[in-house]
């Protein structure tokens, strides 16, 4: 699934589908952010319980 300018409101979504859904591509244009936020999300998945991949890009 890929989400568009998901930056700050929506992150608990981010999380949420990755968790429950599928894979998760966020895109954006601030260049820098999503990447950071992909790396939270993915430090996060030993709590969440999930294994699944979240990647961020500005492409």
């Amino acid at each position: 699934m890929t989400l568009v300018g998901p930056a700050r409101v929506g992150r608990t979504l981010d999380q949420r589908i990755a968790k429950n859904l599928a894979d998760v591509v966020l895109l954006d244009i601030l260049p820098g952010m999503l990447q950071g936020l992909a790396l939270d999300l993915m430090e996060a998945r030993g709590i969440e319980l999930h294994h699944r991949q979240i990647i961020g890009t500005n492409d």
